[in-house]
């Protein structure tokens, strides 16, 4: 993969052409970051992905006990997750239908 500065970059100028691609775009980078971390992907599905590097990350948090924040970390991490497992569908339409997204719903996306 691309070293991070680039991609960020390379993203940002997808961002200003086109917002359906843009989406599509992210949720390349976001799948492409997973991978790196969790190993190989073949026959996961982008939800199973997202659990993966979930689970992972939520593993990782060294030297923290439930008394010490880490449900609130993880509800924060499960959070992010979520939204982008919800927002996935937007990139369904892009990707099979070549439908056109709004600078809201990409924004929405990002957010």
């Amino acid at each position: 993969m691309n070293n991070l500065t680039d991609s960020l970059a390379r993203l940002d100028a997808i961002r200003r052409t086109d917002a359906g691609l843009y989406a599509v775009a992210l949720h390349a980078f976001i799948e492409a970051r997973a991978t790196e971390r969790i190993g190989s992907t073949r026959d996961l599905s982008f939800r199973e992905i997202m659990q993966a590097w979930f689970r992972d990350h939520r593993d990782s948090f060294p030297g923290l006990t439930a008394g010490e924040g880490l449900e609130i970390l993880e509800n924060d991490l499960f959070s992010i997750f979520h939204a982008v497992n919800r927002d996935h569908h937007l990139t369904n339409s892009v990707r099979h239908g070549f439908a056109r997204l709004t600078p809201e719903e990409a924004r929405g996306t990002t957010w």
